[in-house]
């Protein structure tokens, strides 16, 4: 019981903050599915334009004595077209995002305050390079467009970093929030009282998109073997001497899952087009992350070095959780669709590489004490042969091998989704002429992507030219009318 409940002989401020994080991801799930359905109509809309039009409608002629006489009534004319609208952004979804990014370093400060040694120090530089890849020169704080900025915020975390790592390792997790809290509401401040650009919150979420993608998928990454040890969880946990079969219904659903997930590849890749029910990658995704839960916890002696569990590695998983969704939804909600699709191969990638090699790793080192129906499902973080450290290195080799064979087509997917994000954070400012720029960028990385050919059309329609808004437009469509009738998405 105490494996499910794991939190419950934790110190009543963590335990709080632990569930407040969970309710927090639970409605950043809600949030996602609610976008997930809903896109891009939650962006773009129908405008329905109508015209009326008064023309002279002649009656039939009619004879008076020598002469043959007619006469003409006012009618009226109703025509009514509908069109795209333009991108329509809310300010609520970036201010949600802009919330969930700085939730996330608050809590990844506190873990990284809580690290030991080498670790401690890697964690302050990585936290410096997520600092830095804000871009916060951008903002023209004070007028200025250098690093003042990015000095001020090092200033700021860096010393409180080390207060709580050497003068005072004692302090409990609410303090260490509390004091990390401070700190990114008084930097937020000073941005939002000193900054000349006029559109500061879009700024902050575009030019930052960068770590959250990054961040994203670290987590996807780690989830890759979840459901494999998931499997192996319910089939193992209640076995007893009678029991039989463990092997073959461990290889049997293990098996039936990766060639599923190996279908949803090669639908996405264009290799098939059967008429079947595929996986839904973003289905797979939350279920891996409510499970990753407790299989993060039975991880625990891989990682236990670098920290704890409790509750710093549950702390650390949350804000993960957090931030991919946020972040997913964040796309769907301006429909970035190119960055959205780089999300599902990520997924897939991952499920088909880790979780082949741990289903191998399970064979490798266990096959004996699940041929007898042994519980295996509790030493399976404890190879006695075939280290786990191997599952992760050749899975990520196997990801990269993955990325490779689609000729790097996420990466430019990657890259195409943030320059339609930058190309807002300037159509929000009224520059149209360096948002076109930026989405001729994400238009020439991401080949016929929607978002970017949609926002050169709209772009081209203000400006009144007539001839370059349809070329745009239908270029928009090629992808999802293509999509549509063959249903190859993604690669």
């Amino acid at each position: 019981m105490n494996r499910w409940y794991f939190w419950k002989s934790w110190h009543p401020h963590t335990k709080s903050i632990y569930w407040g994080l969970i309710v927090i991801l639970g409605l950043f799930l809600i949030y996602f599915t609610y976008n997930f359905f809903v896109s891009p109509a939650n962006v773009i809309d129908w405008q329905k334009i109508s015209n009326i039009e008064k023309i002279k409608v002649p009656t039939e002629s009619f004879r008076v004595g020598l002469f043959d006489l007619s006469y003409e009534f006012d009618n009226y004319l109703i025509t009514e077209v509908y069109r795209g609208s333009d991108i329509q952004i809310s300010q609520a979804t970036i201010l949600i995002q802009l919330l969930a990014v700085a939730l996330s370093l608050i809590v990844l400060s506190v873990v990284i305050s809580a690290l030991e040694g080498f670790w401690f120090y890697f964690g302050a530089l990585v936290f410096t390079g997520i600092l830095i890849s804000f871009k916060f020169e951008q903002l023209l704080l004070f007028g200025q467009a250098d690093k003042t900025t990015l000095i001020i915020a090092l200033a700021l975390y860096l010393p409180a970093f080390y207060y709580f790592n050497h003068l005072k390792p004692g302090a409990g997790i609410l303090v260490r929030l509390l004091g990390f809290a401070v700190i990114t509401c008084f930097l937020g401040a000073l941005i939002f009282v000193f900054t000349e650009v006029s559109t500061p919150m879009i700024n902050l979420v575009n030019y930052g998109l960068v770590t959250p993608l990054v961040l994203s998928l670290i987590f996807i990454l780690l989830l890759g073997n979840v459901l494999i040890s998931f499997f192996l969880k319910i089939i193992t946990r209640g076995n007893t001497v009678g029991n039989k079969n463990s092997l073959l219904h461990f290889l049997t659903i293990s098996i039936i899952y990766l060639v599923n997930v190996a279908l949803l590849y090669a639908k996405n890749a264009g290799y098939i087009d059967w008429d079947i029910l595929y996986l839904n990658a973003y289905l797979i995704l939350v279920a891996l992350t409510l499970l990753g839960i407790w299989d993060f916890k039975d991880r625990e002696i891989q990682y236990q070095s670098m920290m704890s569990f409790a509750p710093i590695g549950a702390l650390f998983y949350i804000t993960l959780a957090i931030i991919c969704f946020s972040t997913l939804s964040y796309l769907y909600a301006t429909a970035n669709d190119p960055l959205v699709e780089t999300f599902e191969d990520a997924v897939v990638f991952s499920q088909l590489s880790f979780g082949t090699l741990f289903m191998l790793y399970i064979i490798a080192n266990f096959i004996n004490p699940l041929m007898e129906n042994m519980q295996v499902h509790k030493i399976m973080y404890k190879p006695p042969t075939f280290p786990y450290g191997t599952v992760q290195i050749v899975g990520l080799i196997g990801v990269v091998a993955f990325f490779l064979n689609a000729n790097m087509f996420p990466l430019n997917q990657a890259v195409a989704g943030y320059y339609n994000g930058i190309g807002d954070v300037y159509r929000e400012r009224e520059d149209q002429f360096v948002a076109e720029q930026y989405y001729k960028l994400g238009d020439q990385y991401g080949y016929n992507n929607h978002r970017s050919n949609y926002s050169l059309g709209t772009l081209a329609r203000a400006e009144g030219d007539h001839s370059l808004a349809p070329f745009y437009f239908s270029e928009a469509i090629k992808k999802k009318t293509y999509a549509l009738c063959t249903g190859k998405f993604g690669l």
